[in-house]
């Protein structure tokens, strides 16, 4: 079933989904994939319905990989005091182990972007915008408009770890 809400946002951020390439015909257990530097998500559809796996979510997912490179990421944005719980409450393990098997350097951005795709659509659709005008800011290929525009994503998301003080 085509989600039109997501087709919308992925239509209205230039981005394109092909589907059913030659990479998910060689690997039955690939649902999904955003090729790096694009703008374009690769969906395993066949394979994604012959496993019972949602399509909308698939997407979703790979559109958090491209809000990760839209930002210029490359560690996740959730700090690992906030990462590490929300993956023992709301991942089942089978999942866990699956993304623990990933490239080190790869393990939290994945955590984030199976997290994430549990979202709705507007709000995927409104970090996908963003970063697109934090990419295109950072490039100098649009001028900001108004003065919030040029913070820094340091003042949004920072790099130290949250320590709740013990009081």
């Amino acid at each position: 079933m085509v989600d039109i809400g997501l087709s919308v946002i992925l239509l209205a951020g230039g981005v394109s989904v092909i589907s059913d390439t030659d990479d998910c015909a060689s690997n039955a257990h690939l649902l999904g994939t955003y090729i790096s530097g694009t703008r374009v998500i690769e969906l395993c559809q066949r394979n994604a319905e012959s496993k019972h796996q949602d399509v909308g979510k698939i997407i979703r997912h790979e559109m958090v990989h491209l809000i990760q490179n839209n930002l210029g990421r490359t560690t996740s944005l959730i700090p690992d005091a906030v990462m590490t719980p929300m993956v023992r409450w709301l991942m089942d393990d089978r999942e866990v182990m699956t993304v623990l098997l990933y490239e080190e350097e790869d393990i939290d951005q994945e955590f984030e972007a199976r997290l994430l795709s549990n979202l709705p659509n507007w709000s995927l659709g409104a970090a996908l915008w963003l970063s697109e005008r934090y990419r295109a800011i950072q490039a100098g290929t649009i001028t900001p408009e108004y003065p919030w525009e040029m913070l820094p994503l340091q003042a949004v998301f920072w790099d130290c770890p949250f320590q709740p003080t013990q009081g």
